[in-house]
């Protein structure tokens, strides 16, 4: 469902595990590789619940095909409002 290639997350999440260890601001209790598989299975998850939001608020949105296609209703901006709403209503952090 994520946009985002698993690979190109593992790469970040390297990325920024290397950078947190050069920096001294993480001191490893559990070997590299299984913290690695962690933050990039964190992530994923993460950005996996995004897109589902996303597809929730797209579906939400077709309430308002009529108006958005008169020109009406600004699709983005109801988009985000919706968006932001239920992330409200639900306590999600983005």
């Amino acid at each position: 469902m994520v946009i985002v290639p698993e690979k190109i997350v593992q790469k970040l999440c390297a990325k920024v595990l290397d950078t947190l260890k050069d920096k001294r601001m993480v001191t490893l209790k559990a070997p590299e590789d299984k913290v690695l598989q962690r933050l990039a299975k964190a992530m994923l998850d993460d950005l996996n619940k995004e897109a589902a939001l996303n597809n929730e608020v797209r579906k939400m949105l077709e309430k308002f095909r009529p108006q958005i296609d008169r020109g009406e209703v600004d699709e983005h901006k109801m988009f985000q409002m919706i968006k932001k709403q239920l992330v409200k209503d639900r306590g999600i952090v983005l």
